[in-house]
């Protein structure tokens, strides 16, 4: 929400400026109003600028994550796994399947539990069925049982089939 207000107000800013650029009058006799009224009326331009300092001191000093996470519940309090992590449990995952060479992996929090997909390649001549059923199926075993988080679906996306050796041309 932040970025969001923070970025209409560059955009804000950015189109005054280049009305201004074009020789556009209107902003100067707008700016030169406000700062009238700002000279008339000091002390609601104190409280105003003494609010929108406040606010401004809101958003960079709230807390803030560094990254997602997902929580784990816990009997002494709350533990946090990044998405990062995850995300190097599911390529482990996938490196233990025979026929996998590269995943990718995306993440989504369910209210039932966690939304998996990943896509990647796998090397010619495989079963694609039966590779992608495997490589879901650890998945879903190896995130369950490292972190406890609740794997609701697993979505394998086979984005090609490639050799791990260049083909030779002649």
């Amino acid at each position: 929400m932040a970025a969001l207000a923070l970025g209409l107000i560059v955009i804000l800013a950015g189109l005054v400026v280049l009305a201004v650029g074009s020789g556009w009058f209107l902003p100067y006799f707008w700016m030169g109003q406000l700062i009238g009224y700002m000279r008339e009326n000091a002390w609601e331009s104190m409280a105003a600028g003494v609010l929108l300092v406040l606010v401004g001191l809101l958003f960079f000093l709230r807390p803030r994550e560094s990254s997602p996470s997902f929580a784990l519940p816990s009997r002494l309090g709350e533990v946090r796994i990044t998405e990062e992590a995850l995300r190097e449990i599911i390529a482990r995952a996938a490196q233990g399947i025979s026929g996998v060479q590269q995943v990718e992996s995306a993440l989504r929090q369910r209210p039932e539990g966690l939304e998996v997909r990943v896509s990647g390649q796998l090397q010619p001549g495989v079963a694609v069925a039966q590779v992608s059923e495997e490589l879901q199926n650890a998945v879903r075993s190896d995130v369950e049982q490292y972190t406890g988080i609740k794997v609701t679906e697993v979505k394998v996306l086979v984005r090609g089939m490639f050799s791990a050796r260049p083909a030779r041309v002649r």
